[in-house]
């Protein structure tokens, strides 16, 4: 579905019907406030360390893709057809980050293990006291292990796609405030130094035929 804005349903149409560089470029620099927004949603549930530029970057590729794929035929906005793919592209960067501890990680499967090795056991779901008696530690220990493991899962925001929650955009949320206008003007800037790094779009389409001039020009 191509948005009702005059100037960029050309861009869109620019880019679909001839792959021009300049409208690509011009796509993505409009919807970057959208990588902020999924980015945002996502490192809402992170630790502190993870750094939220990190995440946008990975959420550019993400975006990048999803203009490259995006096909007016589906029926849907590119909104809803772009959040999954920069929420993945973002998710992909945190993996090759490895953010996590890998204590953090060696408890997790600890806890996966004996929750699982206990429910068979006991043909029902073990009580955290079950639980930090198979593992060998206190209950206040499990507890403490259960909250790191807590801080670094990034599920929510699954759980709520699959119920139907698909985020989305606001249209003009804050957009007026001096913090969002000074946020969204370093993206932009951001952007487009990263649009001069990507090589130009290049086509397998023939070239147009001679007009009658150039025609009657060789013919002469």
């Amino acid at each position: 579905m191509i948005p009702e804005d005059a100037d960029l349903q050309m861009q869109w149409t620019r880019w679909l019907n001839r792959r021009n560089s300049a409208a690509r470029d011009h796509l993505i620099v409009h919807y970057s406030p959208l990588v902020k927004f999924v980015a945002g949603r996502v490192g809402a549930g992170l630790p502190s360390s993870v750094d939220s530029g990190d995440l946008i970057s990975s959420g550019v590729f993400g975006l990048m893709d999803a203009i490259e794929r995006f096909d007016t035929g589906h029926g849907v906005k590119f909104e809803t057809f772009a959040v999954p793919r920069i929420r993945g592209a973002i998710y992909d960067g945190l993996r090759q980050l490895d953010w996590v501890p890998r204590s953090v990680r060696s408890r997790a499967r600890s806890v996966e293990k004996s929750f699982s090795e206990l429910e068979h056991k006991l043909g029902r779901g073990p009580t955290d006291e079950e639980l930090a008696e198979h593992l060998r530690i206190t209950p206040a220990d499990l507890a403490k292990w259960l909250s790191a493991i807590a801080s670094t899962t990034i599920g929510p925001l699954d759980r709520a796609i699959a119920a139907g929650a698909e985020p989305s955009a606001p249209d003009n949320a804050m957009s007026g405030s001096p913090t969002a206008v000074v946020e969204n003007r370093e993206l932009s800037h951001v952007m487009r130094v990263e649009i001069k790094k990507l090589p130009p779009v290049t086509t397998d389409l023939p070239p147009p035929p001679p007009t009658r001039a150039v025609m009657s020009s060789r013919a002469e």
